[in-house]
């Protein structure tokens, strides 16, 4: 009975079209599916913490090694958070926020590299909004952003969080694994 509880679960995560850690948002998964990744997960960092520990390291590596099992790995894309969800419009979060989210991605962006191998890595701070020149010229980082925001998987406010903030990424950060 347990193994076709699992068999079910697992083909309805590949229903989906991505092969997501339970945990993630319904929104979250609908954006790496629109976005086009074959997998998706979310770490959730300590607070104030851009350490990666041994679970974290072991949930990402597991992550990669799904993905190379299905194909050759193109690009990963890491959306890394502060311990406050992505700001409001026309609001900018300090300057050590955004110091943050910056190091949480490049500790990602370092285990990834480093320890297993995968060379073609984005990362973007959820810390910081797409300037003006960003939104004008389409840039990768605003696109990301705005799909983020547009789907609901970048909540601005305790509204958008949902029922004792389920849907926030504060502390968090997603990694999408794209194919050749």
């Amino acid at each position: 009975m347990k193994q076709q509880l699992k068999t079910a679960l697992v083909a309805v995560v590949m229903m989906a079209g991505v092969q997501a850690h339970a945990m993630i948002s319904d929104a979250t998964k609908n954006m790496a599916d629109a976005m086009g990744a074959a997998n998706l997960d979310e770490v959730t960092f300590a607070e104030g913490s851009t350490t990666l520990s041994q679970d974290l390291k072991n949930q990402i590596a597991q992550l990669v090694t799904d993905a190379r099992a299905k194909g050759q790995i193109q690009n990963v894309k890491v959306l890394a958070w502060a311990d406050k969800e992505y700001p409001m419009p026309k609001v900018k979060l300090a300057d050590g926020d955004v110091s943050l989210a910056q190091k949480r991605a490049a500790a990602i962006d370092k285990y990834l590299h480093d320890d297993l191998g995968v060379s073609n890595i984005d990362k973007y701070n959820m810390a910081e909004r797409p300037n003006k020149i960003e939104q004008w010229f389409k840039t990768s980082d605003a696109r990301v952003k705005n799909s983020a925001e547009q789907n609901g998987t970048a909540p601005r406010t305790k509204e958008e969080t949902g029922v004792f903030g389920l849907k926030g990424q504060a502390s968090k950060a997603l990694i999408l694994v794209f194919l050749k």
